[in-house]
């Protein structure tokens, strides 16, 4: 295997696991990689002003947002192709780059740090990438004619922008009253084959490069495929290049029904008897596959700020072009994932790379653009997954002091699985010792005690952190234990475990070894007296399935015995209360699996509910359904206290889950289930109130505009045994508005 030393400082845990010892068992996108782009995200420790770059300068920059001139940030996507050079010498040449950009570090978090992401195959590539071109597109004739018809100072257009899978961009509940042409500005499909691929219709044969990779539709090409192809939606996505380059991961847009479908349609789609608002406008970003083949949260980060990226630049051109005095924009983002810190809110470097980037963009969009501007999150569906646990300080208080988490694999499953522990941001080295042991009890590393309790490595650049590897009883790797200084701030302990069900591709006689199903055990032991000032939390990854990507992933979960499932009647508990005469909680809890990419200070969290029998199965108020992931609460104490703002109707009743929207086609229908349908429902609104002029521009409001939201009260209309309602269902239950509201 090639020496990584010199380049694992840019490796964060999951990046070192799925790009060398754990490749293996990584999906066909990294097992089967040899050449095309590698891509990745750089944070530095002050903004920088780098300009969009095409391949042919080494390395790529795709479309950034400025702002105008007020935006500079101090994160940015990258792109290197590496055709004719290896992995590790792309990872330098990224470095390289990044030094060159803005070379300072500061003490406690050395920068510049780089992420590396996914890999895109060559065929994406746009080597004559122009980011200033625009003569694909030209202002809409009937929306100009809109606009000045409204009093002066009143030209105001809301944008929405959906990120998602499997968008149908030409469907006709995105298309004007005529439902001739689409309200579509501009869509942006991430891995579609770039130039050397063409087209066959007529016009034009090839698309300008717009953009670093994929492809770009404007309004004109879009409504010059319908007008060509009409009503035959499979031929016209198959000439467009719509499907995705990586074919052998399934393709939403041939699917009868995608997720991108159902949130787009509930967002901004508009039935053919209803009339499409004229002050109403669309940006659209088609993520590749991949974003939701791995449910880990690796590799994405550098797509999804592109996508936001480009939604901002492009609402900006709009602003531009339409003389717009107000350019109000909403971005749905119905994504997420179960770990990470939680805590985007408490600091600078507290959260997620992209959810501080994300808080960067908007929060100078709406204070010295002056523009309002919301992005809209779902809660998560993980609520009774027992995917998160609490150990109070007061357990782990005194040297010699244990506790010991039991984690069940499930048999069967074909992912890794992945078990994030985060300490206190005051943990020094040495003050926990950390040991794995496997379900037939065996220590399954080759020391006893592991990452936590040694000095970290340090860097002039990158992150602190060690590795050592898990094995099973025939000392054969089956996965990786890691500790980091994540972002400078607060220590992480990472355990990846190979899948319990190792797929054998046809000719491959040398499988990698799988670890075992069962109950593994990490004993975690304190090192020294001293009170803890803060828990130690806990998160496993989800680790669904994705059903059109069959990847054979099952979830696991804590599996600890002092857990309740169910109440006395037998039905799921919906809250982590205990009878009196108990000793103690049980460590897991239900309240605190709040979506981790949307803990950021900036975001609107949109929960999920159900209409029920005590309310006459009204659908305007209801009780939380039993997946819908909340913040903490006063029986789940932590250290991060982001929590739902609003909630959206997932369910008529608990027979009847989802809701109904579009398919990939016109005249298809899907149903989606999970709070993915509630948040697109809170931003159809809140375009709604900015397109009349509600949101005060120039603020950042406390609420992120949830005060905007309107339907009924969440307090006093719920039923009598549901835990903390505002805690799980935010402050309001969002008006079902067109086209849920059609569903009885």
């Amino acid at each position: 295997m090639t020496d990584q030393n010199d380049v694992d400082v840019y490796l964060g845990p999951y990046e070192q696991w799925l790009y060398f010892d754990g490749k293996a068992y990584a999906f066909p996108q990294i097992r089967q990689f040899q050449s095309g782009f590698l891509t990745g995200l750089i944070e530095w420790d002050q903004p920088v002003s780098p300009v969009p770059r095409n391949s042919e300068e080494g390395v790529a920059v795709p479309t950034v947002w400025n702002g105008e001139g007020h935006f500079q940030s101090r994160f940015l996507p990258v792109v290197r192709a590496f055709e004719n050079m290896s992995f590790e010498d792309a990872i330098r040449d990224l470095e390289q780059f990044a030094r060159e950009e803005h070379p300072q570090s500061v003490s406690g978090c050395p920068f510049p740090r780089l992420r590396v992401n996914y890999p895109l195959p060559i065929a994406t590539l746009r080597p004559g990438y122009d980011p200033a071109y625009n003569d694909h597109w030209s202002p809409d004739p009937a929306t100009l004619a809109y606009l000045d018809r409204q009093p002066a100072g009143k030209r105001r257009l809301s944008i929405v922008g959906v990120i998602e899978d499997g968008i149908p961009f030409a469907h006709r509940h995105f298309r004007t009253l005529s439902r001739r042409e689409t309200r579509i500005e501009y869509c942006w499909l991430q891995s579609a084959r770039g130039a050397f691929s063409f087209l066959t219709w007529p016009y034009p044969r090839f698309l300008p490069e717009t953009v670093l990779f994929g492809k770009e539709y404007s309004r004109d090409l879009i409504n010059q495929l319908i007008e060509n192809f009409g009503e035959d939606e499979d031929v016209l996505y198959e000439r467009a290049d719509a499907v995705d380059v990586l074919q052998d991961l399934g393709n939403a847009i041939f699917r009868h029904t995608s997720h991108g479908s159902c949130v787009m349609d509930i967002a901004v789609g508009y039935d053919a008897d209803e009339t499409p608002p004229e002050d109403i406008r669309i940006i659209a970003v088609q993520l590749p596959n991949t974003t939701a083949w791995d449910t880990s949260g690796f590799g994405k980060d550098m797509f999804m700020l592109s996508a936001f990226h480009y939604i901002f630049e492009r609402a900006d051109r709009l602003k531009k072009a339409y003389q717009l005095d107000e350019c109000p924009l909403i971005v749905n983002f119905s994504y997420g994932f179960s770990a990470g810190p939680h805590d985007a809110g408490a600091g600078p470097r507290h959260g997620i790379e992209l959810e501080t980037a994300i808080d960067e963009m908007v929060e100078c969009r709406r204070t010295k653009c002056q523009q309002p501007t919301a992005v809209v999150i779902p809660s998560g569906n993980s609520f009774q997954d027992r995917l998160h646990a609490v150990i109070e300080g007061d357990r782990l208080s005194q040297k010699g002091a244990k506790f010991d988490l039991l984690w069940r694999l499930q048999p069967n499953d074909r992912t890794p699985n992945y078990l994030e522990i985060w300490f206190p941001e005051t943990t020094n080295d040495g003050d926990f010792n950390i040991s794995l042991f496997a379900p037939d009890g065996s220590l399954a590393n080759m020391q006893v005690f592991i990452p936590i309790s040694k000095q970290l490595k340090t860097s002039s650049h990158g992150d602190a952190r060690d590795v050592d590897g898990v094995f099973d009883h025939k000392l054969r790797k089956i996965g990786q234990i890691s500790a980091d200084t994540f972002r400078g701030t607060r220590k992480r302990l990472l355990i990846c475990l190979a899948p319990t069900e190792v797929q054998v591709n046809p000719g491959n006689v040398s499988a990698p070894p799988a670890a075992d199903a069962g109950l593994w055990k990490v004993s975690i032991e304190r090192n020294r007296d001293e009170a803890l000032s803060e828990p130690v939390l806990a998160w496993i990854q989800r680790d669904d399935d994705p059903e059109f990507l069959k990847s054979g992933g099952r979830q696991s979960y804590f599996d600890m015995p002092d857990y309740r499932r169910f109440d006395d009647e037998g039905k799921l508990k919906d809250n982590d209360r205990i009878a009196i005469a108990q000793s103690a909680e049980s460590v897991v809890r239900r309240f605190g699996t709040l979506n981790g990419v949307a803990t950021g200070k900036t975001t609107t969290v949109i929960a999920g509910y159900r209409g029920t029998s005590g309310n006459g199965y009204r659908v305007s108020k209801g009780v939380p359904v039993d997946y819908s992931s909340a913040g903490p609460s006063e029986d789940s104490r932590g250290n991060f206290d982001k929590s739902v703002s609003a909630c959206g109707l997932v369910e008529f009743g608990s027979a009847t889950p989802g809701i109904i929207a579009i398919g990939t086609r016109s005249g298809a229908l899907g149903r989606l289930i999970g709070t993915s349908i509630a948040a697109p429902q809170a931003a159809r609104q809140l375009a709604r109130s900015f397109a009349d002029g509600l949101g005060l521009p120039g603020q950042s409001p406390i609420d992120n505009y949830a005060s905007l939201l309107t339907g009924e009260d969440v307090s006093g209309s719920l039923l009598d045994d549901v835990t903390y309602p505002s805690i799980r269902l935010g402050q309001v239950f969002v008006n079902i508005v067109s086209p849920v509201s059609d569903q009885g």
